[in-house]
Formats: structure tokens, sequence, C-alpha cells
């Protein structure tokens, strides 16, 4: 159920502030260039579960973005990509096929959700430009994990998983736009202070979650449950059915990882441990495929790091 719906059901008391917080989101999703972010998304999903796909597929959707378009060119004529051939890649369709059809789905993924992390303030140990290096890391970390694993059953992994790891914590930037002097800056500092969860911290600052805020999102952007499900529930597992779950734990093992790694800024601590750990365990992953996961993980941030995947956002403490 959506949480505005949940808040107006059957006539209860209504937590006015909670409410007032939802619809200041809704509103500046609606007013701040980001209405369009939606729609590009369902056409990459839609493109992306076509097995039919083709190079001309994914060069139209790269039409409709040109920092998309710098990007895979970027990455097409890195030494990652054969460069060192001196075959200089200069248009669209050679570069999708020079790093592979679904390696240029992600890059238009990374760029579209990117705009979605906008700010330029440095809270204790939280910036946006730390933020957004984690939520690449558990993207990508989601990906290679999906990789190692056994196949989902059938029926599963509708849900491209590094897309679920690009927007697991999209919530956090949101409430850093929308409420920054409302409760967050607050939130992330007694966070820092107190190594524990943001969650506990915004419910208590803020009144809402940035999982629940997450969730809103997702579900005001009719995107597939089981995506809204990592949104909404990357922190409590509550919810029904193997690929939702199968996804969760996923990504949780995958936000592990990237918090071993130092990669970007992570919403937990060490306390959380063990939560985490279960959903490795749940996954069957032993300590040499683990292994394996996070040193790949760690050697793609770098590839990317150099390419300065990360450079273009600019951010200044306070």
């Amino acid at each position: 159920m959506r949480l505005l719906d949940f808040l107006k059901k059957d006539g209860r008391d209504l937590d006015r502030k909670r409410e007032s917080l939802i619809l200041k989101v809704v509103a500046y999703l609606d007013h701040h260039n980001l209405s369009t972010i939606p729609s590009v998304l369902a056409k990459i999903m839609e493109v992306g579960r076509n097995p039919n796909a083709t190079v001309g597929d994914y060069a139209r959707l790269y039409e409709m973005d040109q920092s998309s378009c710098m990007r895979l060119l970027v990455l097409a004529n890195s030494v990652y990509y054969g460069a060192r051939t001196g075959a200089v890649i200069r248009n669209v369709e050679e570069a999708i096929v020079r790093v592979g059809m679904r390696r240029a789905q992600e890059v238009i993924n990374s760029s579209i959700v990117a705009g979605l992390f906008k700010s330029s303030v440095v809270i204790e140990d939280y910036s946006t430009t730390d933020l957004w290096l984690n939520s690449v890391a558990v993207a990508v970390g989601n990906r290679v994990l999906c990789a190692a694993l056994p196949a989902p059953p059938p029926g599963g992994g509708r849900i491209d998983p590094y897309l679920a790891g690009l927007l697991h914590d999209v919530g956090i930037s949101i409430e850093h736009q929308c409420f920054y002097q409302d409760g967050f800056r607050e939130a992330v500092e007694s966070r820092a202070r107190g190594q524990g969860l943001l969650l506990d911290e915004e419910a208590r600052h803020l009144s809402v979650t940035h999982a629940e805020l997450g969730m809103e999102i997702a579900h005001r952007w009719k995107m597939p449950e089981e995506l809204a499900a990592v949104l909404g529930h990357h922190h409590d597992l509550a919810v029904d059915g193997p690929e939702p779950l199968r996804l969760l734990h996923v990504t949780r093992t995958a936000q592990w990882i990237a918090y071993e790694l130092r990669l970007g800024y992570s919403d937990f601590g060490d306390a959380q441990a063990p939560e985490y750990l279960a959903s490795r365990r749940a996954l069957g992953l032993d300590d040499a495929r683990y292994a394996k996961v996070k040193e790949q993980v760690s050697l793609e941030i770098q590839r990317l790091k150099d390419l300065g995947w990360f450079s273009a956002l600019k951010v200044r403490h306070v």
C-alpha cells in the first residue's frame, strides 16, 4: 500500500507532518525538471527486457540524453575496452557494439538516475557525491552478485539488479533536497555521532524515512513492485515472494561490500553487521565467491573513478 493511501485510510487520524513532508516531495518532483525521469527509465527497462532488442534500439535511447552519449563514448574509448588498438569510436552505435548492450544500458541508467542526486553540501561523513558513489557501487555489486549466484527461479530476474542498486537510497538524496533545513541535517549529524541507522534518526528528526519516501516515489512513477520493494524495504525485508526477497538480499549484500570497501556514504555501521551478513548467508555465498565479488566490485569502481565518473558533482563543506 502506498504511504499516502495508508495515512488516509478509513478516516483515521492523520499524521499531518508526515503527510505534509510527502506532499512536498511530490511537488518537488513535479516541478524540478525531474518529471521525464520515470518515462525514460520505463523505456530503458522495456528495451532491456526485450530479448530481441538491437543496437539501434539502444542507440535511440541515447538520443534522449546527451550526457549519456558522452559517458558511453568515454567508456568505449578507454583502455578497458580496447582503446590501445588505436581504433577510435566516434558514434553511439559503434560504442554500444564495443561495450555491449548490457553495459550500455547501465551507462544510460546511471546518467539518468544521476539527475536525482543534486546538492553541493557536505554534512559530517555525508555528501551527495559520496551517496552517488555508494549507489553506483551497490549497483555494480548487485550485477556482479547476480552473475555469481545460481540463476533465479523461472519467471524471476525481471528487474535489472543494477538499476535497483542505483535507486535503493534515492530517498536520501530527495530528503536532502527537500528537507535540509527541516531535520535532514540534524538526522545526518546525529547518525554520524552515534554510528547507528540513518533510518532511526530520520524517524526522530523528520518523522518520515528515506525508505518510505523511496517507495512513494517508486509507486508514483509506476515502477515495478519488485523495484519499489528494494527502495522501501532494503532495511526491513518486509516483502512477500521469493523474487523480491532475493533481490533485497542481493542489494543488502552489495551494500555491505560497499561498506567494507569504504565506497561512498553508507547509512549504517558496524552494529548492523549481523543483519547484512545474514543476507549473505541467505544467498549461500561462500567465502571464496564473496571475496571474488568484492574484488571485482573494487576493480570496477576504481576504473569508473579513473574515467571521471564521479567528478561531475562538485561539493562544498559547511
